[in-house]
């Protein structure tokens, strides 16, 4: 097999869907906002730009894993370049929606924020390495 097993996308699956809940609760609470916490505007539109980024990472990185559990399921020839090409180019850290110029989330208004910031570039990079790895298994089978 020339894509990711089974076993080892799914704990990654679990721990995105797991993230992806936890930016959707923050930006709930961004939207209803806290009594006992005041924020400006500028430090709500930063926050709220926050989760755009946090947002568009976890999407890349479950749009990958997605695709690679397809392959794991044959649902995707071995020929078809669907099921090879890096989605999103998660295994190319330029691409890394997160890591665009505008800020360093470590100093972030909102440390939950900047908690889910970190733990979702850690999953970015850990899902970029198995890219990495899977794409080289494919072009040097031997390495398998």
């Amino acid at each position: 097999m020339n894509g990711v097993a089974t076993p080892t996308l799914d704990p990654l699956l679990g721990e995105t869907l797991r993230l992806i809940e936890h930016t959707r609760e923050m930006i709930a609470l961004i939207e209803v906002g806290v009594d006992d916490v005041e924020i400006d505007d500028l430090s709500r539109l930063e926050v709220v730009r926050e989760c755009t980024r946090l947002t568009a990472r976890l999407t890349a990185v479950l749009s990958w894993l997605l695709s690679q559990k397809a392959v794991a399921a044959g649902e995707f020839g071995l020929g078809d370049e669907r099921a090879f090409r890096p989605l999103f180019g998660i295994g190319d850290e330029r691409v890394d929606p997160a890591a665009m110029p505008g800020g360093d989330p470590a100093h972030s208004r909102c440390d939950a924020l900047s908690a889910l910031v970190v733990e979702s570039a850690n999953l970015f990079s850990r899902v970029a390495r198995l890219d990495r790895l899977r794409e080289e298994r494919r072009h040097d089978p031997d390495r398998a």
